[in-house]
């Protein structure tokens, strides 16, 4: 299963956590309104080359036309530099003592109207972080509530286990989808009301000394002042504390299980004989599979309870699976044997005739999980025990296990075969 079918997947009603994904889709609809609307605001306001109006503005002053300019800044419609310098041109012609108090008025003005919105966007990033978050949360809750179920073979847990994670991470990667253009969006239009203002900032000073020569302004000074340092005071920054919590929560929660999975499990040999007294001698014992694999230079032999016999081990011995070639050992071929062997386990263990091989294992895992008292014959389907001559490698044993572990389908999922090993050398 390819990675976008798996995010797809993840919204349907089966999956953990699908709720907190269609939450996220809301929120990313929302989101992309306020970009495209803000956008839309910001590109109007700002859609002027600021020196070249200004030079325009105060040629036309200083030539008497203040008629000219003030069409001038009529013709910019709603731009934010010529609504200012509007104003202070009619108020010049009123009352030029007003005209800085005019200038700052408008400048601390319009600042909101080009901020407005930009907090939303702001917190769309966050909420769609925290929710993915929450989502992942949610679906690791389940996965381990999932596995700690009692009955489930340790092999299964592992899969329970992968696949939840897995699904419950894909909340947390649809919330930083949504929350990363949400986070460029609103840095670029915080940079683009930032200019905006920075543009007012400049150009007001020429305007006012040209219409006001006798007003004195400081080599620092800047209409907007005000409102910035209220803005800067007053603004949180919760990005890093948010980087902080999706990087290390889901970490933690799921560290210590994944220790465990990363090591094959392999089992000491059970003793044969029985354990204390006490118990019913008439009672007829389960059957059970008593799965064995015994690994020569020659290649793999089966032996197990649906077809008894002894190990035959020698010059003379005639493997199941004989070797490629010296040393060559054909896995694919002990992982087919190993699933059509699986599959005569099943069978017997459900009491049925027919059924393919992961139609058998669900059911089985399925009654497993329900009640150990719903199959009483061949619970060791899923162990085998290995015996190995002294001469055969590490490498080799590994392999065996690997092939033994588990079988894909044609789909890509995992079915466990035989995880639960045990080991033994012959001698």
């Amino acid at each position: 299963m390819s990675f976008l079918d798996q995010l797809i997947l993840s919204f349907a009603p089966s999956q953990a956590g699908y709720g907190f994904m269609w939450i996220l889709v809301l929120l990313a609809l929302l989101a992309i309104y306020y970009v495209i609307k803000r956008g839309i605001f910001l590109s109007a306001s700002s859609n002027i080359n600021a020196n070249h109006f200004t030079a325009r503005i105060l040629n036309d002053l200083r030539e008497g036309k203040p008629e000219r300019a003030l069409d001038l800044c009529n013709s910019a419609g709603k731009r934010a530099l010529p609504w200012v310098f509007k104003g202070a041109i009619e108020m010049a012609a009123q009352d030029e003592h007003h005209v800085r108090g005019i200038v700052e008025e408008r400048t601390i003005s319009i600042i909101p109207r080009l901020e407005k919105d930009l907090t939303y966007i702001a917190m769309f990033a966050n909420v769609a972080t925290l929710l993915g978050l929450m989502g992942t949360i949610y679906g690791l809750i389940l996965s381990f509530a999932a596995v700690g179920a009692p009955g489930v073979e340790p092999s299964v847990k592992s899969s329970m286990l992968a696949q939840g994670i897995s699904a419950a991470m894909n909340t947390t990667l649809l919330g930083l989808i949504v929350a990363i253009p949400c986070i460029l969006a609103y840095t670029y239009f915080r940079n683009l009301v930032d200019r905006i203002v920075a543009d007012i900032d400049v150009s007001t000073v020429p305007l006012i000394k040209t219409l006001v020569p006798e007003e004195r302004l400081g080599k620092d000074y800047k209409a907007s002042e005000k409102k910035t340092k209220e803005a800067v005071e007053t603004e949180p920054n919760m990005v890093p504390i948010m980087g902080l919590m999706v990087v290390l929560i889901p970490l933690l929660l799921s560290s210590a299980e994944f220790v465990k999975i990363g090591r094959a499990t392999v089992n000491l040999p059970q003793s044969a004989a029985g354990g204390e007294g006490g118990g019913d001698e008439n009672a007829v014992p389960p059957k059970t599979l008593d799965l064995g694999l015994v690994i020569t230079t020659k290649g793999f032999t089966l032996v197990h309870s649906l077809k008894p016999g002894e190990v035959v081990a020698g010059p003379d011995a005639v493997p199941d699976i004989p070797v490629l070639a010296p040393g060559k050992y054909d896995f694919a071929k002990l992982t087919e044997k190993l699933k059509e062997l699986k599959v005569d386990a099943l069978r017997a263990a459900l009491g049925r005739s027919g059924g393919d091989f992961e139609s058998l294992s669900n059911s089985y895992a399925d009654l497993i999980a329900q009640s150990e008292d719903n199959v009483k014959d061949y619970k060791d389907v899923y162990n085998v025990k290995l015996l190995a001559e002294n001469k055969i490698s590490y490498q080799i044993i590994i392999g065996v296990m690997d092939a033994a572990r588990n079988v894909k389908t044609d789909q890509g999922v995992k079915i466990p075969l035989f995880p639960v090993v045990a080991m033994g050398v012959m001698r």
